[in-house]
């Protein structure tokens, strides 16, 4: 586990719009792709940013904010690498109104990209 506890996420939406919380407090939106907030439930720029801010919280990436992601995309954040992959396969797929999501899941996530990957590497037996 990436964190000593777990951290819980939720996100709903009211008429002032859409809220992001991690155990309780406000997630640091981390703005490249929607200026304009977080999103969910679909594949586009608002739901890219909450996978990424997700993913950089989950990662303790303090360090990564717009002007990091801009200069440095040759040596890119684990947030970054993963963000637009979760979007796809996790954030798209939360509902409209309201989700719910631990760092227990984010941690199963990506065991099973680990996993994925590894079993795609070429075999080393002569």
């Amino acid at each position: 586990m990436n964190e000593a506890r777990v951290s819980i996420y939720q996100g709903w939406r009211d008429k002032k719009g859409t809220h992001v919380l991690v155990n309780g407090k406000p997630l640091r939106h981390v703005i490249y792709h929607s200026p304009s907030g977080l999103e969910w439930g679909y594949g586009g720029s608002g739901p890219a940013d909450l996978a990424l801010s997700l993913l950089v919280h989950y990662f303790k990436e303090r360090h990564v904010n717009t002007a990091f992601l801009k200069k440095f995309h040759a040596r890119p954040s684990q947030a970054w690498l993963y963000h637009q992959q979760f979007k796809r396969e996790i954030v798209a797929t939360f509902p409209h109104t309201s989700w719910r999501l631990s760092s227990d899941k984010i941690e199963s996530w990506l065991a099973q990209k680990a996993l994925q990957a590894a079993s795609s590497l070429p075999s080393t037996s002569p």
